[in-house]
């Protein structure tokens, strides 16, 4: 390669000669490669593909010749650019190949050196611009995470475009601003943290974030809010203050003359179910009724004609709030006392007479009612009777209208 020189000598009979000269450039080379500004990787994604560019190396072609370049994709599009060699080289920047198919794309270079020798050059690069990712929070398919549920939480979603054991990062916020991170990987277009303990976390509205990246280093981000946590227990009440002199009548409730209980709830949305439970033991019955605007409740239709009126009764309250947090308030168990008989010969003949009775009730602290009509309605030897009730409710005495003490 290089110049060439061409002597020719011709001599004639006589000895004369003559000698011709003459130079040419042997010039046979051309070379041009390419190559894609990938990142450092054999992929162009999602922040890639719109300003990529394409360069490459000249060899033994000059200054200025044009180069002629086209990119094509997996379904035949073709992109069509050109340039010039500059100081051994070539390049393209900025090029928009977001236009072209998913896959591998294919750039040819070409050019022809001033002596018309062409150079041709070929170089493949993936197109990876797509990623997805979804997160879905297991919350039972009512919204909430109770008490026990945020203990343990599934947390879980699909990813679409990104390899397996690619990490997937994940974030929980509560609505106070604290937050949980945790770690997982892509297995099967699926990813997933099990037993996700979100205890710490405050009540309401949580914030789920999902992140991975695929190895093209496309970014996948996505969000959930459609998950409460409601950790608050519910409170519930029995109210035995509404019936006739301020109490609940054992006996009128066991002879199913007493068919309606009332009480009041917080924490408690409108329109949820109270369920009365009254059981002997052997036997247990439920009864229904519906939380009000208020917070309060009445189950009516109470029939205990069937239960065991031996046996030892107990009632209690139960409501589950929105999220299913539990709560139970327990009434006293409902016994009948023995009775006490007292005869007017015997306190006549000794003066007084004495007579005991058992009274057990568990889950109550016992009290004597302040009012005691019954009581109040007794005479004595034509005087009527007043009841007094002591301040703890332990104990009580009843005295004529002449201050003569007739019972205690």
């Amino acid at each position: 390669e290089g110049p060439l020189t061409v002597t020719s000598v011709v001599s004639d009979i006589y000895g004369n000669n003559l000698n011709a000269v003459d130079t040419t450039i042997k010039d046979t080379l051309a070379t041009v490669n390419v190559n894609f500004d990938g990142g450092g990787d054999e992929y162009l994604n999602q922040y890639e593909i719109a300003t990529t560019r394409l360069e490459g190396t000249i060899e033994n072609i000059e200054d200025g010749q044009r180069i002629q370049v086209t990119v094509t994709d997996s379904l035949g599009a073709v992109i069509n650019l050109e340039t010039v060699v500059t100081g051994g080289s070539w390049s393209l920047d900025d090029v928009d190949l977001s236009g072209l198919s998913e896959g591998t794309l294919t750039v040819v270079a070409k050019s022809i050196d001033i002596a018309g020798n062409p150079a041709i050059s070929e170089n493949t690069i993936i197109k990876d611009t797509l990623a997805s990712v979804t997160v879905d929070v297991d919350d039972g398919g009512d919204g909430y995470l109770n008490t026990e549920e945020r203990q343990s939480v599934t947390l879980s979603g699909q990813v679409s475009d990104v390899e397996n054991g690619q990490t997937v990062s994940v974030t929980v916020q509560d609505s106070s601003g604290g937050m949980l991170s945790f770690n997982t990987v892509v297995v099967d277009g699926m990813w997933q943290v099990e037993g996700a303990n979100l205890s710490t976390l405050a009540d309401g509205a949580l914030t789920v974030s999902a992140s991975v990246n695929d190895v093209a280093g496309n970014q996948a981000k996505a969000m959930d809010e459609a998950t409460t946590i409601d950790a608050t227990a519910p409170t519930i009440d029995i109210d035995t203050d509404f019936y006739i002199s301020g109490g609940l009548a054992i006996d009128d409730f066991r002879e199913g003359i007493v068919t309606e209980m009332r009480g009041t709830t917080s924490g408690v949305e409108q329109g949820l179910a109270v369920t009365i439970r009254v059981s002997d033991g052997d036997s247990t019955l439920n009864f229904t009724g519906l939380v009000d605007a208020s917070g309060s409740w009445t189950v009516t239709g109470i029939d205990v004609n069937t239960l065991n009126l031996n046996n030892t009764w107990t009632i209690e309250a139960e409501v589950l709030d929105a999220a299913g947090n539990h709560v139970v308030d327990t009434m006293p168990t409902i016994v009948l006392p023995g009775s006490t008989v007292f005869s007017e010969n015997i306190v006549g003949f000794f003066g007084e007479q004495s007579s005991s009775a058992a009274i057990n009730i568990e889950n109550g602290v016992p009290a004597l009612h302040a009012e005691q009509p019954s009581l109040s309605a007794l005479t004595s030897v034509g005087q009527s009777i007043n009841v007094v009730v002591a301040e703890d409710g332990l104990s009580l005495q009843g005295t004529s209208t002449d201050d003569r003490l007739v019972f205690s």
